[in-house]
């Protein structure tokens, strides 16, 4: 039964020195409903049952009780955060954590190591918290540790004052709301990448998997600019604005410098973006998806289809950039020249 279920994937593809010039066979209804039908096993074990996400709910609660009984004049608040927070986790994933942290004093951040050594103290000490350890000297600051429970044993990450994370997950969010096709798109392209040993490798993280699949939506035109808008309704105008500013090097330069003698406007309405600083970094999309109508009428296995062929056939990285913001993954590199971005180092091979 496996094999034959085997070989009924297979005849959907093919042959792969067809995929660069051809396109994806159309399906019948019979082979409709077996990939529809796995996209749906896809998509119940992508998503996080009932027990995890009160498991989750507890944990926050327990950490939270421990956190703010140090100190009542420090802010805290604790959410998840990454897969967890846009709804691509399984219900046996790690638990990955944000905890923010306001200290009301001149020496903030003295106050904030102080205060983060005594929770990890307070975490040490209380029952259901193992085998804990403080990467104090991470970019940022991380806790590691396994939360033990009557169902077992749980891994769980808790990063602090890590607005930018924070950031890009809820941009992630935002985006996989804009439209129901990008959710299961990622799903595949998530789950393709762990079977071939790609996430979480030097190479390559579960993060930059994601923006290489919204890229392509976005270049698609399946998702909106989010990071270029005011409003989530483009025109002819505003695409003919986008692909201006794809090409321009200056205008590319003016949206990635810490200090922009020019606004940043809307590629739609030409109304100044808002600049919404996280660590430093340009950390503005449009938050509100709710209206967009993509004019890309591609169904899902069309677009993953499009996805690798466009990645694995098309795309030059070294002499193209993948951009979210820009929302193309064909960026001349010869324009991101003032960026100074790296060439690519790295090719990836086959595991061993």
């Amino acid at each position: 039964t496996r094999k034959l279920r085997h070989m009924q994937r297979m005849q959907f593809l093919p042959p792969l020195n067809n995929v660069k010039h051809g396109q994806m066979p159309k399906l019948d209804v019979y082979e409709r409903a077996v990939v529809n039908s796995e996209l749906a096993e896809l998509d119940a074990r992508w998503a996080a049952d009932a027990g995890s996400q009160a498991l989750q709910e507890k944990l926050i609660r327990e950490m939270l009780a421990l956190a703010r009984g140090i100190d009542r004049r420090v802010r805290v608040n604790l959410e998840a955060f990454g897969s967890r927070l846009y709804g691509l986790s399984t219900s046996a994933s790690d638990f990955d954590l944000a905890m923010s942290i306001r200290v009301p004093q001149r020496n903030a951040e003295v106050g904030f190591m102080r205060f983060v050594r005594h929770f990890v103290v307070r975490l040490q000490r209380t029952r259901g918290f193992q085998r804990v350890v403080w990467l104090q000297h991470a970019r940022v600051p991380i806790v590691k540790f396994v939360y033990r429970t009557s169902h077992g044993e749980h891994e769980c990450d808790v990063s602090f004052n890590h607005g930018l994370g924070m950031a890009k997950s809820r941009m992630i969010h935002t985006y996989m709301r804009s439209d129901p096709r990008v959710r299961q798109v990622l799903m595949v392209l998530k789950e393709w990448a762990i079977t071939r040993a790609i996430s979480n490798q030097n190479a390559m993280n579960s993060f930059g998997v994601m923006l290489m699949g919204l890229t392509y939506l976005a270049q698609e035109r399946v998702v909106p600019p989010l990071q270029l808008l005011t409003t989530n309704a483009m025109n002819t105008r505003g695409w003919k604005n986008l692909a201006a500013l794809q090409q321009s090097r200056e205008q590319i330069s003016a949206l990635y410098l810490s200090e922009q003698s020019e606004p940043i406007r809307c590629v739609q309405s030409g109304e100044q973006l808002p600049d919404w600083r996280v660590e430093g970094k340009n950390a503005y999309f449009l938050a509100k998806s709710v209206g967009w109508q993509s004019p890309n009428k591609q169904t899902v296995p069309e677009l993953l289809f499009g996805l690798f062929r466009f990645y694995g056939c098309e795309f030059e990285p070294e002499n193209h950039a993948v951009s979210l913001r820009l929302g193309s993954a064909r960026i001349a590199r010869a324009n991101l020249h003032e960026l100074k971005v790296q060439m690519p180092e790295m090719v990836l091979g086959r595991p061993q």
